[in-house]
């Protein structure tokens, strides 16, 4: 998982870094495409995990609940996060940030996170019973379309509300 925010490009130029890797036994590619590779081919093998994983909770009769976020980058692309958590181990794996193309309505994003989900061998209908969502009037209208149990993050709010008072928009 990234956490640094240092792009591919700059791990690729950076002699440091470059020599710090080969230095500790490892092999990068000396291109970008070879090490976006890398992070795919790390992705899919921990994908195939999660999936195995789920199907060992799904014959222990577990349950899954999503929490859904909506993220814009610096470059105003949009993308869900989505993580999904299980009541029997009680952990929470990130699932990965889906890209939202354009207009996205609510029957869009059930349409997405129900891909999603299937993506990770589980049924949205039958599988999930509750979703944590942010307090936007599209995650409302989301949770009265869905069957599993809707619940509101009011932080969101809090924040905005706070942001609202502390910096005015000018007018």
């Amino acid at each position: 998982m990234a956490t640094d925010n240092i792009t591919i490009r700059a791990i690729t130029r950076n002699k440091y870094i470059r020599k710090s890797v080969s230095r500790d036994g490892f092999n990068l590619p000396k291109n970008e495409t070879g090490k976006m590779k890398l992070i795919h081919d790390d992705f899919d093998e921990k994908k195939l995990l999660i999936i195995h994983n789920n199907r060992e909770l799904l014959k222990k009769g577990a349950k899954f609940s999503l929490s859904v976020d909506e993220y814009t980058s610096s470059r105003n692309r949009r993308y869900f996060g989505i993580n999904l958590h299980d009541n029997i181990n009680r952990k929470t794996l990130q699932t990965g940030l889906v890209r939202i193309l354009g207009f996205c309505s609510v029957f869009d994003m059930i349409e997405i996170v129900k891909n999603h989900v299937k993506d990770f061998g589980l049924s949205f209908d039958h599988d999930i019973v509750g979703l944590t969502l942010d307090g936007a009037s599209v995650n409302k209208k989301f949770i009265r379309h869905v069957k599993s149990i809707g619940q509101l993050c009011l932080n969101h709010g809090i924040h905005l509300g706070g942001c609202d008072t502390l910096y005015p928009k000018k007018t």
